[in-house]
């Protein structure tokens, strides 16, 4: 079994004869831009193999290696041979974070954990010095990428995702968080975690590494987490719909600029589209109402920017492109159509869809009863699908209402363009969404660069 204190004892060991300084904060996963006197730890998965730029991170000065049994490391250095560079690197990074007795706030859920991890991060960087997530760096890699990040700062705000049954449990005992958001729980991934139940079953995980003083935070509003119960953890609960919300919002409604709600009769301006994008703010104010006085802000998200591809609104001139296009599944495609049902227009509304994938076995039925609700909730005036399971989107709105004159099938992301430029008109709104590969935001970037191909 791998032990950080190995590392400690045989590069205390190696380096005295090297004079050299090394650090346990000084591990390197990517041999592109290794600095001297770093370990370079050869990280192997699916698509990728740290061992074969050994040699190549020795020639830019590494100083140790940690390499996989089995590995060629030809050059005479310091070496360390572990049965898995993966649960060494996490090793590493549990030891390094149990250095720090600071706050730790992990985000689980089906939706929303990056667009959380901002909103949180924000409101707490007026008071504290906040470590966070980068981007969506939230699997195994990236959890512990995030924790060797780990300086001088006094509160870690980290997003943990998950594609398999397990990998919130192993990033839990990692991350040994002190607090636990939950979203919701949605039909998302479903091609590892099987059914909704899989999925909650995956998310409570990280509930279940909280000790004593450990508290959840949690959305009300979600059938499957209300009825969970942990004793010995202090809950604190957010929504919209249930009335016993510790924080619930109130008069909720959308505008130009964004959603606006009440929050114990204080107003709460959020310069984000969507219902969805509430359920974030109550998690970030809940949460970060433990660390500070939130009633001292007046304007609570003045400033706030979300990340890009996520509900993010284009002025495009004559229309008005929301581009949702970072990832997608049914509740999120749900909670985007209802956006767009809301916003404001004398323009046309037009949905251009992608496949929503790692759906498992039932992905051509999650489809179709998106295309269902669609069209019953007449929120888009055109539906234009790409992609294979796309595809039942169209027919889920044809077949329950929609118009087949205003639905387009397209296999071609050049053609969508083409398409769009001949039925826009000025005052017109589209939303673009679809999974992160179907890369649907290249149909955004043509009304700027005509760059699709």
């Amino acid at each position: 079994m791998f032990n950080i204190s190995d590392i400690i004892r045989i590069t205390a060991a190696e380096a005295s004869c090297c004079d050299l300084d090394i650090r346990i904060d000084s591990i390197s996963t990517d041999s592109r831009c290794i600095k001297r006197n770093e370990i370079f730890l050869a990280l192997k998965g699916e698509n990728y193999d740290g061992a074969q730029f050994i040699g190549e991170a020795i020639r830019k000065g590494a100083c140790a290696i940690i390499a996989q049994k089995g590995d060629i490391v030809s050059e005479q250095i310091p070496l360390i041979r572990v049965d898995d560079t993966l649960r060494a690197f996490s090793d590493i990074a549990k030891a390094h974070r149990e250095k720090f007795r600071i706050p730790v706030i992990g985000i689980v859920g089906s939706n929303g954990k990056t667009t959380t991890k901002d909103m949180l991060s924000y409101i707490l960087g007026r008071e504290l010095n906040v470590l966070k997530t980068q981007d969506n760096l939230n699997n195994k890699v990236g959890v512990a990428k995030t924790l060797l990040r780990l300086k001088n700062e006094k509160i870690a705000v980290v997003e943990v995702g998950t594609s398999f049954l397990g990998e919130i449990e192993y990033n839990s005992k990692i991350l040994l968080p002190t607090v636990v958001i939950t979203t919701n729980i949605g039909l998302a991934h479903l091609k590892g975690l099987s059914t909704k139940e899989g999925v909650l079953k995956e998310k409570i995980a990280m509930v279940k590494s909280l000790g004593e003083n450990g508290v959840w935070i949690r959305n009300c509003d979600d059938e499957m987490l209300l009825k969970e119960n942990h004793d010995g953890i202090k809950i604190i609960s957010f929504g919209i719909k249930n009335n016993d919300a510790d924080f619930k919002a109130e008069s909720v409604r959308q505008t130009a600029q964004g959603m606006e709600f009440f929050l114990n009769g204080k107003l709460i301006r959020l310069p984000l589209l969507g219902r969805h994008n509430v359920y974030n703010a109550l998690a970030a104010i809940a949460t970060a109402s433990l660390f500070m006085d939130i009633s001292k802000s007046e304007d609570i998200f003045a400033g706030f920017r979300n990340a890009p591809m996520r509900m993010e609104v284009i002025n495009c001139g004559d229309c008005i492109i929301i581009n949702d296009a970072y990832n997608a599944n049914p509740i999120s495609f749900e909670c985007a159509v209802i956006s767009l049902k809301e916003c404001k227009t004398k323009g046309k509304r037009i949905l251009c869809c992608g496949d929503m994938l790692e759906l498992g076995d039932n992905s051509e039925t999650f489809h179709y009863n998106c295309g269902r609700f669609l069209a019953q909730a007449k929120a888009a005036d055109f539906l234009i699908a790409f992609g294979d399971k796309a595809l039942f989107i169209a027919k889920g709105a044809a077949d329950n209402g929609m118009d087949e004159g205003r639905i387009k099938v397209f296999t071609n992301k050049s053609h969508i363009a083409c398409f769009l430029r001949e039925i826009i008109n000025k005052g017109d709104i589209v939303l673009v969404k679809g999974s992160r590969s179907m890369k649907m935001e290249e149909i955004v970037d043509c009304f700027t660069t005509c760059s699709i191909h």
